[in-house]
């Protein structure tokens, strides 16, 4: 799974998602030498230096049901000619 992140400077990260829970992920970042860790409390996303981070996207292949972790996602799947629907 792939997600982008923005920071506070408004900044885009795009990342792979290695592990996710409810309160806690796992994120490789091209460029970085290690993993990176955001974890969420009162409903805000942070990595592990304290900085907030917004969580911007997540695209899946569609096995896995973001909604059981996080209830406030909403899915949206396109197709060739379909136009978006907000």
């Amino acid at each position: 799974m792939h997600l982008t992140i923005c920071d506070s400077t408004g900044v885009r990260s795009h990342g792979v998602l290695l592990a996710a829970s409810a309160y806690r992920m796992r994120v490789m970042f091209p460029g970085d030498s290690d993993v990176r860790e955001l974890s969420r409390t009162y409903d805000q996303w942070t990595l592990e230096t304290g900085e907030q981070v917004e969580l911007e996207s997540i695209a899946t292949d569609g096995s896995l049901d973001l909604r059981k972790f996080y209830p406030e996602v909403v899915s949206r799947g396109y197709g060739a000619g379909q136009a978006a629907e907000f």
